[in-house]
């Protein structure tokens, strides 16, 4: 049985890679034909972003995937550790280009 919650996140995350912007929940159904409402996703968006894996910039705003989000969904793919990564830099330069985590 899949997780939603990890089923989507995984769906934010591809759709925030293909597309670099902010993902709504009735654009994310409709990319990769999701069985789920509108408003279920929704639900999950704000869990997702309690646990610091979505953030969403303005209320009406979608949602675009955390630093951490990201770093666990490529390990995951890419299936080693990123231990020799400085995460400071990551964390500077994701300010830079507008994707700081603290959002």
């Amino acid at each position: 049985m899949v997780d939603k919650k990890e089923f989507l996140l995984h769906s934010i995350i591809k759709a925030y890679i293909e597309h670099l912007e902010p993902i709504g929940s009735t654009q994310l159904k409709n990319m990769y034909d999701i069985t789920y409402s509108p408003a279920t996703i929704r639900g999950y968006f704000k869990k997702l972003g309690d646990e610091g894996f979505l953030a969403q910039e303005h209320v009406s705003s979608g949602r675009t995937p955390t630093t951490e989000a990201l770093k666990l969904y490529w390990e995951s793919k890419l299936n080693f550790k990123l231990n020799f990564v400085d995460e400071e830099a990551i964390a500077y330069f994701s300010k830079d280009v507008g994707l700081d985590e603290r959002r």
